[in-house]
């Protein structure tokens, strides 16, 4: 189902490169952003989804790709109202042969030289489908040897004209290399549970804290929540307000 909503279009950004940024760093790639400074930073849509199958793209040129960079570019055609995501890599590429197959269920890469590498499972046929529903679409160039490009558009109602330049700006989204990043803490005895409704808030907070060595458990209600804490004890709990059913008020109470 798509769930349209207005949201912040700095904060899509911030949640995708939280996500996949350590996955690129960790096997040495340049990880860069582009995105125009003048895409309105308010709009309407499922964001969610347009995370989801962003998410999914950046995540498959991180696995096809061993060395050089991967770049996502974002810009957003104000005419025609419409988001347009880039992911580029310098990867291994698809062949003419593959092509016509890239969006079949459970389609994998020349599986013969890229046994190691997890298949990219329902993710491209699932991201299409996506996109349709959300009256996109998605394309993509490849090139054997030398990489990909894929491509999203998305019809997005624009809310606030006001543009996401401020958001960049304070970020500072540079290419990305495995020094770049250090934790200044690492605490393996500590245990933390994680409460969130939304399973990719959940992926972002993991992410973030990885390398810190902590011992995370999810839990994707109130009610999961208090059941869990029944059964183990933990050092912190990070509780979303905002849940069906038992809200984080109501189950901190408790």
């Amino acid at each position: 189902e798509i769930n349209i909503a207005d949201y912040e279009f700095g904060s899509v950004l911030n949640d995708i490169m939280n996500m996949t940024s350590k996955k690129a760093r960790n096997k040495g790639l340049e990880f860069c952003l582009q995105a125009s400074r003048d895409i309105p930073g308010k709009l309407r849509g499922d964001d969610v989804k347009i995370k989801q199958v962003v998410t999914n793209l950046v995540n498959n040129a991180i696995k096809y790709t061993e060395s050089g960079k991967v770049t996502v570019a974002v810009s957003f055609d104000k005419e025609k109202s419409t988001l347009r995501i880039d992911v580029i890599d310098t990867g291994v590429g698809i062949t003419p042969q593959e092509q016509k197959k890239i969006f079949k269920s459970f389609m994998r890469l020349e599986e013969s030289k890229n046994r190691s590498i997890e298949g990219m499972g329902l993710g491209l046929n699932i991201s299409k489908q996506l996109l349709a529903l959300m009256h996109g679409r998605i394309e993509f160039e490849s090139e054997y040897g030398k990489g990909s490009t894929f491509t999203i558009f998305v019809p997005q109602e624009v809310i606030d004209e006001n543009p996401v330049g401020s958001f960049l700006e304070e970020t500072e989204y540079k290419p990305l290399r495995p020094d770049d990043h250090e934790v200044s803490f690492t605490a393996p005895e500590a245990k933390i549970l994680i409460v969130d409704d939304n399973e990719l808030n959940l992926e972002v907070i993991t992410a973030i804290l990885g390398d810190t060595e902590m011992q995370m458990t999810t839990a994707m209600s109130g009610s999961e929540c208090i059941e869990t804490l029944r059964k183990e004890r933990f050092d912190m709990i990070f509780l979303d307000q905002m849940m069906p059913g038992m809200s984080g008020i109501e189950t901190l109470k408790i």
